[in-house]
């Protein structure tokens, strides 16, 4: 505490952490580009809806092997896409009450952060088994026989796609971190307690 012209003064409260506004406005910035790709997925909608018919619509000449192994991905991209643009639009919002340096946000956004980090991981492995399974399914159904389309992974999927993987966490590692560090703790805490 510090009396500055007859007024007390709390400046430990006042003074934000290191990286804060960096951590504060990349969350606002990565709910805001969920945002815009939700929008974009909800305007694909449509063509999801015609693909579908189109793949069980025997006139169309899909073997029904390519039906089944492409369908749970169609069937799942809409409520996908409606729950990414209804919660980047609460991260967004999170985001910049957290930058008001409000406890629940920054609880909220330590919490999510493990889900993010947890999700991306599980996602990543669950993802290229689907991604293998499907592969070989298209492969097995013959629909590109003769056409010279090799539908396969190249060898070098895996080790781009890990390196990617890496550089996807790694802010979410930092943020992990961050959310723990001693100050940040302390400023938050006594931001709840009062004054």
């Amino acid at each position: 505490m510090k009396i500055y012209n007859g007024i007390v003064m709390n400046l430990e409260i006042k003074t934000k952490p290191k990286f804060f506004s960096l951590v504060g406005w990349s969350w606002v910035s990565l709910g805001i580009m969920g945002v815009l790709a939700g929008a974009l997925g909800l305007l694909s909608i449509p063509g999801i809806l015609t693909m579908k018919r189109m793949l069980f619509n025997a006139e169309e000449g899909f073997s029904p092997e390519m039906g089944e192994a492409v369908y749970p991905f169609l069937r799942w991209w809409i409520p996908g896409v409606i729950i990414k643009f209804v919660l980047s639009a609460l991260l967004t919002y999170v985001s910049f009450v957290f930058l008001k340096g409000k406890r629940w946000a920054y609880l909220t956004l330590m919490w999510l952060n493990y889900w993010v980090l947890i999700g991306t991981l599980g996602g990543y492995f669950f993802g290229m088994a689907g991604l293998q399974t499907m592969v070989q399914k298209v492969q097995s159904s013959g629909a590109f026989e003769g056409t010279g389309f090799d539908f396969s992974m190249p060898s070098m999927y895996h080790p781009l796609l890990l390196s990617l993987l890496f550089l996807v966490i790694l802010p979410f590692v930092f943020c992990a971190w961050y959310f723990h560090w001693r100050p940040v703790k302390d400023y938050f805490a006594k931001r709840s307690s009062p004054s």
